[in-house]
């Protein structure tokens, strides 16, 4: 019970800091982050509520290296995350949106390389992927330009 408190106190500062309401630094702000995840390991296991703050945070520490240009690191992070948050969604609405929250972030990872600076889609998917873009797709194209 004192590690849920615990971590749950870090998850306040952490929401507090990631909203801009308490200042701090690139370094401070990653060592708590790091820190705050640390703390939700433990209770994650039984307590749905850490599990799926868990799954928030790691979600943080995913958009972080995501901007950092790790992408591999990135997805790790939010693989890892959607799966606490999967196992917290049943347990509150609030969970769920959350659970949701990652799978989009995930899916706009996944294809952001495989996408132009307007998010379209840069090569087709399956069978067609070998032969490059058809007409439909090129023209497409020149209707967003």
């Amino acid at each position: 019970m004192e590690q849920r408190e615990a971590a749950l106190r870090l998850d306040g500062q952490w929401a507090r800091i990631r909203s801009g309401a308490e200042p701090a630094g690139p370094a401070e702000s990653e060592r708590l982050l790091r820190e705050l995840i640390g703390a939700l390991r433990g209770p994650a296991r039984t307590d749905p509520e850490c599990a799926a703050r868990l799954g928030l945070r790691l979600g943080d520490l995913a958009a972080r290296r995501f901007g950092g240009g790790d992408r591999a690191g990135a997805l790790a992070a939010v693989e890892e995350g959607l799966g606490h948050a999967r196992r917290a969604a049943p347990h509150a609405p609030e969970f769920a949106r959350w659970y949701a929250r990652g799978l989009i972030n995930q899916g706009v990872w996944l294809a952001w390389p495989l996408s132009d600076g307007a998010r379209l889609p840069l090569h087709p998917l399956g069978a067609g992927g070998e032969s490059g873009p058809g007409a439909m797709e090129t023209g497409g194209r020149r209707a967003c330009a």
